[in-house]
């Protein structure tokens, strides 16, 4: 049996997808961008949903960086091993709008982003590099510190097909690696992850 606790869920996170680059005249930064520098306290910091909204965050041990579905598949281009959820407190309770949006309590996001004011890049705070965005103010600046993240290397493309088998009843992964022209299949049934009721 699965411990609750347990570091043991890997999430997929597309990057760079919407419009929300095209909004703002096209001057919107993608909050994306801070995933692969390091910033000054040497720490690396990864962005993950505007409303910081996924489940099971102390679970995640790590975070695949994907780009848009493409023929099907999607292209892994780097895996960050998560060290930490960066929270403001231990409070994460979300509210659910009457439109199914998830949006943070507006203390909860005013905390998290105050102490994210302190993450700086070449002088800049995120807020700095951010501020011209537009609906900035309801955004979560950072989701998770990292422990490490890994590219993938130059010539090598990693794709992946979520339920890409035909007349399985199974749901399977197919990832396929490509190197120097010769490409390797496998396939990996999906494995349930049950919800942690709360008491």
């Amino acid at each position: 049996m699965s411990n609750n606790n347990e570091k043991n869920i890997i999430l997929i996170n597309k990057m760079y997808t919407g419009s929300y680059l095209d909004d703002n005249n096209g001057n919107n930064i993608g909050h994306e961008i801070i995933n692969f520098f390091k910033a000054e306290d040497g720490s690396n910091y990864i962005y993950i949903t505007p409303y910081g909204k996924y489940k099971h965050g102390d679970r995640i041990q790590y975070v695949l960086f994907t780009t848009q579905k493409i023929d099907g598949k999607y292209e892994i281009i780097a895996k960050a091993e998560i060290e930490e959820e960066y929270k403001a407190s231990k409070e994460t309770e979300i509210e659910g709008s009457k439109n199914s949006k998830y949006i943070l309590k507006e203390s909860y996001r005013e905390k998290h982003n105050d102490q994210a004011l302190k993450i700086k890049y070449g002088g800049k705070s995120i807020y700095d590099i951010y501020k011209d965005n537009i609906n900035n103010d309801e955004a979560i600046y950072a989701s998770f510190k990292v422990k490490k993240i890994y590219k993938v290397k130059d010539g090598v493309t990693i794709k992946v097909n979520l339920n890409s088998t035909k007349n399985n009843k199974e749901d399977k992964t197919v990832v396929t690696v490509s190197k120097n022209g010769k490409k390797r299949s496998e396939a990996f049934k999906h494995q349930i992850i049950p919800e942690i009721k709360k008491r």
